[in-house]
């Protein structure tokens, strides 16, 4: 404050010299008509951009396929069709993936599968043929099992979103069987609440401005601003590495390892919670490791789904639910870095057609006793 009122004082002491060197008020009238003039181009500028889809803050959820939901924070919309990564997607009335047009069909189905989970299990990347719950349903129906596989996941759902969607949209479908497969959306820098109910950030405001208002409550307008948030994004990293914008602080800081800790304790309890409603529902649950690239994926990632994929294993053996131990499983492939896109644990086409496999032959054992 004290820095702006000298720079106001000294530029006032300039411009006052001037108007008395020239006797004319012409050099203050030039200074106010200069800066009136930017300061109107700015905020009209502002203006307009808190009025176009640059103020849209759900644009990036928007773009995978997602509509607001009062309930889970965002769900795939119904019937939609849109391009993603370059990739043709769709899902039906129920916002499931779409079965692929030549799936494999019989008369009679006399057994389901419902696959439920995040992106992983949706089939990030992929066409509706090439999601591994496609190839599963393909895979089983070729080797004589009317069993129809339902790809209920979907896209950036933890499994606090995954248990309450499983309760309203896929235990009223009475599956025989419930398929998790996830745990990368429940890990993050942030501690989760004790409901699990953690959505990302742009989840929950309206625009970019409320965003910027919510996450930075100490600072001043401009640093608030679109176009300063627009500045921000273009050079950041120009300055030295500085970030502008750098993370509220929690009020209880923790470590990363604490992080980790407390939200698998928040994943086993969600976990357990669907385990139950399964159960209830007369539903048989089967619980999935998950896979990604340990060679590839590193730090507290890597550290974060291996702690999780312990206390999957552990609720599996301790709830008395089948297992399906994907990742001790996939330790003898090679090549891992074959099975996934570059994030290291999307499984690509390979990848999916490995989890098709291999689930698949856990279920034709299980179907044919």
């Amino acid at each position: 404050m004290l820095a702006s009122t000298l720079a106001a004082g000294w530029v006032s002491w300039r411009i006052g010299l001037r108007c008395a060197r020239q006797q004319s008020r012409r050099p203050a009238i030039a200074f106010v008509v200069v800066w009136s003039a930017v300061a109107c181009t700015l905020g009209l500028s502002e203006w307009a951009l808190r009025s176009t889809s640059m103020n849209d803050n759900f644009r990036n959820l928007a773009a995978f396929g997602h509509e607001r939901s009062p309930i889970l924070g965002f769900e795939q919309r119904a019937n939609h069709l849109w391009e993603q990564e370059g990739v043709r997607m769709s899902t039906d009335a129920r916002r499931f993936r779409n079965r692929p047009i030549d799936a494999p069909d019989s008369p009679i189905t006399v057994a389901s599968i419902a696959v439920v989970g995040g992106s992983s299990a949706f089939g990030f990347g992929l066409d509706d043929s090439q999601t591994w719950p496609a190839l599963l349903e393909r895979r089983l129906r070729a080797h004589g099992r009317a069993i129809r596989v339902i790809n209920a996941a979907n896209q950036g759902h933890n499994s606090y979103q995954t248990l309450i969607r499983t309760y309203l949209r896929v235990l009223p479908l009475k599956p025989d069987w419930v398929l998790f497969y996830g745990s990368r959306n429940d890990l993050g820098s942030q501690r989760l609440p004790p409901t699990g109910a953690f959505f990302p950030a742009e989840a929950a405001p309206w625009s970019t401005h409320e965003f910027l208002d919510h996450r930075y409550p100490e600072k001043n307008l401009y640093y608030r601003s679109l176009l300063v948030f627009i500045a921000h994004s273009a050079f950041r990293g120009q300055f030295g590495g500085t970030d502008w914008y750098p993370l509220h602080e929690p009020t209880e800081p923790r470590s990363m390892h604490e992080v980790l800790v407390a939200n698998a304790a928040t994943y086993v309890r969600n976990l357990r919670t669907l385990l139950d409603t399964c159960r209830r529902a007369g539903v048989q649950p089967v619980l999935a490791t998950f896979l990604f690239d340990e060679d590839r994926a590193q730090g507290p990632f890597a550290r974060g789904l291996l702690l999780n994929n312990e206390q999957l294993a552990k609720v599996a053996h301790e709830e008395g639910v089948p297992l399906i131990d994907l990742a001790t499983e996939f330790k003898s492939v090679e090549g891992k870095q074959d099975y996934f896109f570059d994030d290291a644990y999307h499984p690509n086409a390979r990848g999916a057609a490995w989890i098709a496999a291999s689930v698949a032959a856990h279920f034709e054992r299980w179907t044919a006793r």
